[in-house]
């Protein structure tokens, strides 16, 4: 629920700037589930802190294609996008750190 305005804000930017376009696919903001790998902790999905956005291409592992822009404005709302990573998720946003 205390997400809710910050995606809101998030998506009105993207709307108002025409990168609308931008944003192919969405792969899913909540899921009850643990991280990938493991049984002992919970996904940033099952918080609902974390969104996924142009699944198709930006698998897990792989560089991927997320536009600029949409990156720039996640993380100007505080996201950290996952294709900074090591094990690279470039799909991937989540609103946390060090989880």
């Amino acid at each position: 629920k205390k997400l809710v305005p910050v995606f809101e804000s998030i998506f009105k930017e993207i709307w108002l700037n025409g990168f609308r376009e931008l944003i192919k696919t969405y792969g899913g903001c909540f899921m009850w589930r643990s991280q990938r790998g493991t049984t002992s902790k919970i996904s940033t999905h099952a918080w609902a802190i974390a969104i996924d956005l142009n699944t198709e291409t930006n698998q897990l592992g792989t560089t991927g294609d997320m536009p600029l822009p949409i990156i720039e404005i996640f993380e100007r709302h505080g996201f950290i996008w996952g294709g900074r990573w090591k094990r690279k998720d470039p799909m991937h946003f989540q609103f946390c750190d060090n989880y």
